[in-house]
């Protein structure tokens, strides 16, 4: 009970928003049942406002998130699946210049052959997560859908372990209709959604493919390289950024392509308790922020230290 961040599954839902500038907080009741084969969490929570001052982020009233979330049932060895049920509930929310209260449920499942943050190993591994959203906006229905897979293969190797992989999202957009809102919610996923560090577009409204190389050289050492394209699920909904804020508005333009992302992340593992990481990352504008300016191409560069006690 109290404050507490919730991380469940690999973040598209729920995560503690690590990437970007402060990290999420909830305040309510976590109820947790873990065995071998799996665990079950019951959550009941409100997201913490952060606010200016010292010592005065409260809860947010308006908001109120309560759902179901069973994690790494174990199958057998190589399948091993999460299934949740999230009800999301906002007095007040804004799509498309519309402002209205939004109550939205959240059913989904995902499977996989490896557990979150589990050291590579030699062969195939998949990551398959797919949900469907249902609900109010105001007057109007709430018909939206996400999935997300990434697949790839590691090479055997005692020392030099590389992954191929391969990652695709096709997140739905608003189509434009009167009576239904399309716009998927992500509520309150990482910070950095694609890539490691680089928190620019947020889980709505997109198609993204991204091939991925993960490199390790060292036991204590390992790097990832990904380039990521972007396209607009649908051209009559906006480009969003994280909290599904607008960042481009639709009707600027009709074209489907954002644009391409590279990132390129070292991390060494200097010792039991100090972990540093670099960042390198970028944005190429494409047709659709061409045409819905300013589009100027971006680079970022992200040095960190972590130490954990």
């Amino acid at each position: 009970m109290g404050r507490q961040e919730i991380s469940l599954g690999t973040g598209r839902l729920l995560d503690n928003n690590e990437g970007v500038n402060v990290r999420s907080a909830f305040d309510g009741i976590r109820l947790g049942y873990d065995k071998p084969g799996g665990r079950i969490d019951l959550i009941a929570v409100k997201p913490v406002e952060t606010n200016r001052g010292a010592w005065d982020d409260i809860p947010n009233r308006a908001i109120t998130l309560w759902g179901l979330y069973a994690s790494n049932v174990r199958w057998n060895s190589q399948f091993m699946s999460d299934v949740y049920f999230l009800d999301y509930d906002a007095a007040a929310a804004t799509y498309g210049g519309q402002s209205a209260r939004e109550q939205r449920r959240t059913i989904g499942a995902r499977f996989f052959n490896r557990l979150p943050n589990e050291p590579p190993t030699a062969g195939f591994d998949y990551n398959v997560e797919t949900g469907f959203q249902w609900g109010s906006f105001g007057n109007r229905s709430i018909r939206a859908w996400g999935a997300g897979a990434n697949t790839g293969w590691t090479l055997p190797g005692p020392v030099w372990r590389v992954r191929f992989g391969l990652q695709a999202d096709a997140l739905s957009g608003d189509d434009g209709q009167s009576k239904t809102l399309g716009t998927l919610n992500a509520m309150f996923p990482r910070g950095a959604y694609f890539g490691s560090k680089f928190a620019l577009i947020g889980p709505a409204n997109l198609f993204d493919l991204q091939p991925q190389v993960l490199f390790h050289p060292l036991q204590n050492i390992t790097g990832t390289f990904e380039w990521i394209w972007f396209w607009r699920e649908s051209t009559k909904d906006a480009l969003y950024t994280f909290g599904n804020v607008p960042l481009r508005p639709a009707n600027l333009s009709n074209a489907r392509y954002v644009g391409s992302q590279p990132n390129l992340e070292i991390r060494w593992a200097i010792s039991e308790h100090f972990l540093a990481a670099l960042n390198v990352a970028g944005f190429i504008a494409g047709t659709f922020l061409h045409q819905s300016p300013p589009s100027k191409e971006i680079v970022f560069f992200n040095a960190g230290l972590t130490y954990r006690f």
